[in-house]
């Protein structure tokens, strides 16, 4: 009995890390693509640095697909920048 429970919350565990991941995945898709730099918590806002995203990332995307995403990052920060140095 003892193990079918631990398996089952094993389970339940490995199901919420995986939504969990998913959800910063697509969080950080959605803020790059809105041309954002900056990332936060969709619940209380909280702004979270690149670095803990990219590490969250590296479970589910290769270091070609995190390169990209950091290329994509420093470019939204530079697009920004010059636009509101042009204003």
């Amino acid at each position: 009995m003892l193990h079918s429970v631990q398996s089952s919350y094993t389970k339940l565990v490995v199901l919420y890390a995986c939504s969990a991941v998913e959800a910063v995945k697509m969080m950080c898709e959605a803020t790059l693509s809105d041309g954002g730099y900056e990332f936060h918590c969709p619940q209380c806002k909280h702004e979270l640095d690149f670095f803990v995203i990219r590490h969250i990332l590296s479970l589910v995307k290769s270091k070609a697909e995190l390169r990209r995403d950091s290329d994509r990052v420093n470019a939204n920060f530079l697009d920004r920048r010059q636009r509101e140095m042009h204003k």
